[in-house]
């Protein structure tokens, strides 16, 4: 079986990994692997945002996921530090809770004397939060380049694929800007790009506008223990004492279609927000990333076989929690025609 997978970022690269025992696999991109938004992700791995139960369920089997998958490959740069949340409202965070704990996920209250107990560095703190404490986070890039590499697929990057071609209602494979690249399976991993792979073939793929804006500091001083959602940004601090952080609150369920103000007010508005909660470090900025999230439209992931015999499609908001699970239940459909786990996810539905 030689399968063709368009897209070099974590679900492309997971779908190529779990594919690497019975197919042979070429992986195209545009770009340089890894992947734009992979590489501008927070990497943050959660249940903690979901839109349905199906949708948790799915979450909570991607974190369960990257825990085999690190058994597998230990060099995956992962981190289970747990995450420490808390809002401005109090009673909706509460209600929450409430619903994670009903469904076997493990949350804590904390009053104000754990929280400094537990992060001793923070200016600023909430009278109340929860600890959610299975939740990590991976350097998702790292993690698709590692991923890749242990697939032994062929990568070609900085390639682009024009045309999918189809023969008798059946793919072929991919017509790219040098030349034709051979495959009986191809599958879509191209984030915001995927939209218009449907569209040539009259399969519906609604895809939203959702650019966001992530930052990188330089290194400081190992100061913040957990992944923190505050009422300013979803933080976390790396292996190598780098921040991360969105510069919009609720990073997660962010909706702007657009970037209202230039990146540099944007990133100078946010990193002036971090100083309150570390005046103490002297942090600067290292990157701004701007990057469009692959959101489909009704902003579930899209998994599964559509339109000509052989094209799947594989994008998602949220590729960092669900990377190495959506991967894995692709594979199942095209090596076994497994389906069972991908009805609420299918492309159909649209």
């Amino acid at each position: 079986m030689q399968v063709v997978v368009i897209g070099g970022g974590i679900l492309g690269a997971s779908a190529a990994w779990h594919l690497r025992e019975k197919a042979e696999v070429t992986v195209v991109d545009a770009g340089a692997v890894g992947g734009l938004a992979s590489r501008a992700s927070l990497g943050w791995l959660n249940a903690t945002f979901y839109l349905s139960e199906d949708h948790f369920r799915f979450r909570q089997s991607g974190i369960n996921a990257w825990r085999d998958a690190k058994n597998k490959l230990p060099e995956l740069p992962l981190s289970w530090r747990g995450t420490i949340i808390w809002a401005t409202d109090d009673e909706n965070i509460a209600i929450s809770a409430q619903e994670l704990l009903g469904w076997g996920y493990r949350v804590k209250e904390l009053d104000q004397k754990t929280m400094r107990s537990l992060e001793p560095f923070l200016a600023k703190y909430p009278h109340s939060a929860l600890l959610l404490p299975d939740e990590g986070y991976v350097n998702l890039s790292l993690a698709a380049d590692m991923l890749l590499k242990a697939s032994g697929a062929a990568v070609l990057s900085g390639i682009t694929v024009q045309e999918i071609e189809v023969v008798n209602d059946r793919v072929t494979g991919v017509h790219t800007n040098h030349g034709i690249i051979k495959g009986d399976q191809v599958i879509v991993a191209a984030g915001t790009a995927s939209g218009g792979f449907a569209k040539s073939f009259d399969i519906k793929l609604p895809m939203l506008d959702r650019p966001g804006l992530m930052l990188r500091t330089t290194p400081a001083p190992k100061t913040l223990s957990h992944i923190c959602s505050t009422p300013d940004f979803e933080l976390l601090q790396q292996n190598d004492g780098r921040f991360m952080l969105p510069t919009s609150p609720a990073h997660q369920s962010e909706t702007s279609e657009e970037i209202s103000f230039t990146p540099g007010n944007m990133a100078s508005n946010a990193m002036g927000r971090l100083s309150e909660y570390f005046p103490h470090l002297n942090l600067s900025l290292e990157e701004i990333m701007v990057a469009n999230r692959p959101v489909p439209g009704d902003e579930l992931p899209v998994i599964g076989q559509a339109g000509p015999e052989g094209l799947y499609f594989l994008t998602m908001h949220s590729a960092a929690t669900l990377g190495i699970i959506a991967g894995e239940y692709l594979a199942n459909e095209i090596l076994d025609n497994d389906t069972s786990n991908l009805k609420p996810f299918r492309p159909q539905r649209f």
